[in-house]
């Protein structure tokens, strides 16, 4: 089993995956290795390789923590580790000259020469584009993550919900511009122009995204519910944020694209370098 930069911190599906990594009939069908069975037999030569996980891995972390688990759990460890380096093979000087790219001419930027954006309800090609590729979002996996940390046994649904007039009605659009503001000048996007009542218009919206969560969590009953809310139209906002930015930036930017030699850009590169 080959690993490239898999599992960069401990969680269950490495280990439900190298749980995986080898199924055994075994002798007269026990499901066991025969390392471990408790009678006398005689096995086939080198049937323990065929019966031993080889984990190849490439900047996978996880592989110390795994084998401090298994040892943990008084499992048997196979430190024959080998190290190996690969020569890398460069076919770059026999495509150089064949190969083309797409992209933007030199000194063309999106964010300095178009014209300022205001972030505004979807119109037009944007809401195709988004009608087409609705943004996604599962609060269920938010919501687990909490109960587990507060050790709550919750039941979960996967409803499909929308925000309804009610529920709008409760937010806190000054906390919600200040987070979105904030998402705004982390992301860079300092050539998109935000106002306060057009987020609110954003979300009363219908057909741009598609929410996850359990439909009793969003019944107004309690003041945790109602911060819950606003979590969850934050997260809807960055989301449409990105989308919005992107879609406008690949609309601006068509018109400059162009064809060009691998072999230049490569030349630009070194002497960047």
């Amino acid at each position: 089993m080959g690993l490239i930069n898999f599992a960069k911190g401990e969680g269950s599906q490495a280990i439900q995956l190298f749980g995986r990594g080898v199924r055994l009939m075994g002798h007269e069908k026990c499901l066991k290795r025969s390392s471990k069975l408790d009678y006398p037999v005689t096995v086939p030569k080198d049937i323990r390789k065929i019966e031993t996980l080889t984990i190849f891995g490439v900047k996978a972390d996880y592989m110390t923590q795994f084998k401090e688990y298994l040892e943990k759990e008084d499992m048997d460890i196979n430190d024959s580790i080998k190290e190996f380096k690969l020569p890398v093979v460069s076919r770059f000087l026999d495509v150089k000259d064949k190969l083309k790219v797409i992209k933007v001419k030199d000194g063309v930027n999106f964010k300095k020469q178009a014209k300022r954006l205001l972030l505004n309800i979807p119109t037009n090609g944007f809401m195709e584009n988004l009608v087409k590729n609705k943004i996604k979002l599962d609060y269920n996996a938010t919501i687990q993550s909490l109960s587990s940390i507060k050790n709550e046994d919750v039941n979960f649904q996967k409803d499909e919900v929308v925000l309804q007039t009610k529920q709008l009605a409760f937010l806190d659009m000054d906390k919600i511009y200040r987070d979105l503001l904030q998402h705004k000048n982390q992301k860079g996007y300092y050539n998109i122009t935000m106002e306060k009542p057009l987020l609110k218009e954003i979300l009363e919206q219908k057909g741009w995204y598609t929410l996850f969560i359990p439909k009793a969590l969003m019944e107004i009953d309690s003041f945790d519910k109602i911060a819950r809310i606003n979590d969850i139209c934050v997260m809807l906002l960055k989301n449409y944020l990105v989308r919005f930015f992107k879609y406008h930036k690949a609309k601006w930017e068509v018109r400059y694209l162009g064809y060009y030699c691998l072999e230049s850009l490569y030349l630009k590169l070194e002497k960047s370098l």
